[in-house]
């Protein structure tokens, strides 16, 4: 039978780590799983620069360098494993990977974070590594000196059309809406730079190309005048869907599916906690996960030890 820890973290991102950082000063039994790359979606982001102590800009990779460095000074080590199904049994849960392996723990932190939105057209798994991709960093160079589509409107969006322009002859950016969602710093960042034509207000129709992307079709929502884009690479920045399957019926989520959290971390199940990019947070960054790991650790301390002033269960 496997054995017993007081405390199951999930997600090896920026609040997996840090939760992981608190539970082990605070003397918890726990193990801490990661199925990706340390740092999750900051591995593949450009430049971290808005977060306390970073000197920067940084890139996401150096970023998780050094989360890395911080655990092994620390004393942890991930578990490798994709966590795909969690039950409940008497007072504890037990979790199972994709090759059948299990662990118990009597708590857990789900810091599991989320993914990147598909694109959304029919014919998008055709193209996926032929042209389409997810993460400007991490296939930008492969487009080196060609015209590429960035799609979005959010930060990740202006960030990736940033990065690109530095790289390749000419971006377009499309976005459905004739304003971005982004941060005011980056929208005038992204208007001043002379290789990067914003596409406003249209949405993809259609990709074209034999053996990769060479075209991107989309429409004016506004007049349905179609505007043929003549890229070789599209990066797709829609948004994120979080990461919560694993606990679908056992905690309340919103519409979206992000988990609800009190300012305790708590769920709605009183020894499951949520922290970071899976949670309903009105904002998605470094600086928000690390404090709601933080305190979803501590939380989770006091519910094991029982020894804290606040509410230890919820129904």
């Amino acid at each position: 039978m496997s054995q017993m820890h007081e405390l199951a973290i999930i997600g090896g991102g920026p609040a997996g780590h840090t939760a992981a950082i608190y539970a082990k000063r605070g003397g918890v039994d726990f193990v801490v799983f990661n199925d990706g790359l340390t740092g999750g979606q900051i591995a593949t982001t450009a430049t971290l620069e808005n977060y306390p102590g970073v000197v920067g800009p940084i890139s996401g990779v150096e970023f998780s360098q050094l989360m890395d460095k911080q655990a092994e000074q620390i004393g942890f080590e991930f578990e490798a494993s994709r966590i795909e199904k969690i039950t409940e049994e008497n007072d504890h849960f037990v979790l199972t990977d994709d090759y059948d392996e299990s662990w118990r723990a009597k708590v857990i932190i789900l810091a599991a974070g989320a993914h990147y939105r598909p694109f959304p057209l029919e014919e998008t798994p055709k193209y996926h590594g032929r042209g389409l991709s997810y993460c400007a960093t991490c296939d930008g160079n492969f487009f080196r000196g060609q015209s590429v589509a960035v799609v979005g409107g959010g930060d990740t969006a202006l960030e990736d059309a940033l990065y690109l322009s530095r790289i390749c002859e000419k971006v377009y950016l499309v976005h459905r809406r004739r304003e971005f969602r982004g941060q005011p710093v980056l929208q005038w960042q992204v208007r001043g730079v002379e290789n990067i034509e914003l596409v406003m207000p249209y949405t993809p129709q259609r990709i074209e190309g034999e053996d990769g992307v060479e075209a991107l079709v989309v429409k004016n929502k506004e007049t349905g005048e179609p505007k043929r884009l003549e890229v070789t690479g599209i990066f797709s920045a829609l948004g994120l869907l979080p990461n919560s399957e694993l606990v679908e019926g056992m905690v309340e989520t919103t519409d979206y599916g992000y988990v609800k959290v009190d300012a305790r971390m708590h769920t709605s199940h009183p020894r499951i906690f949520a922290a970071g990019d899976v949670t309903d947070s009105p904002l998605r960054q470094i600086a928000v996960a690390v404090g709601q790991a933080a305190i979803a650790a501590e939380t989770a301390r006091c519910w094991i030890n029982e020894n804290c002033a606040i509410e230890m269960e919820r129904g």
